[in-house]
């Protein structure tokens, strides 16, 4: 009787696992597949800044980090200079991205920017703390 148990308890940790990666399959096609529609959208001249954002969300994602810092960096070329809260957003994903990689010294250097546009941002100033904190622990060494 206890085995019979202890097979149902196998069992159903068996399925919640087979449910979990299959859930966690379909994600990776559904990003793989937006990845796709916005490249091809990517080819069009006159691509406009939202669809390059989210083609760095989605590089971001998948932890293509250098295609990711590529498309964020274009997006600040193209994006409404008017709108500092959207700038600074911009900066703040290029400075993650750039701390994720272990590039500290350009991280500070585009967090330094974001405050720059926006000076009282808690992200921008959470980031900078870190980041002096990383570069100041990294010297020490």
């Amino acid at each position: 009787m206890l085995s019979k148990v202890y097979l149902i308890l196998a069992f159903g940790i068996l399925m919640y696992f087979a449910v979990l990666l299959g859930t966690q399959i379909q994600q990776t096609r559904n990003i793989n597949k937006d990845l796709q529609i916005l490249k091809s959208q990517k080819q069009l001249k006159s691509r406009s800044y939202q669809t390059s954002f989210q083609i760095a969300n989605l590089y971001f994602q998948k932890g293509m980090y250098n295609e990711a810092i590529e498309e964020y960096s274009y997006c600040l070329e193209i994006w409404e200079k008017d709108d500092r809260l959207g700038l600074a957003f911009i900066l703040n994903r290029i400075v993650l991205t750039y701390s994720i990689l272990k590039e500290d010294d350009i991280a500070l250097y585009y967090c330094k920017n974001a405050l720059r546009v926006t000076p009282f941002s808690t992200q921008s100033l959470l980031s900078l703390n870190r980041l002096y904190d990383s570069v100041k622990l990294r010297k020490s060494l």
